[in-house]
């Protein structure tokens, strides 16, 4: 699914240009979240969570 609002070049654009960063691209997102994918975006959270508190 394409996002409308924000393309997906224009994410890896600003995950470029942030030291460090790093860009999840999730199929099927778009610009919602649906809740199947909560648990996968929960995870990619707690994982950067847990990397920048070591």
């Amino acid at each position: 699914m394409d996002n409308p609002l924000f393309p997906v070049e224009a994410g890896q654009d600003i995950a470029n240009s942030i030291s460090n960063a790093k860009i999840a691209i999730i199929e099927g997102m778009g610009h919602e979240t649906p809740p199947a994918i909560n648990p996968q975006v929960a995870k990619l959270v707690i994982e950067n969570l847990n990397s920048v508190s070591n």
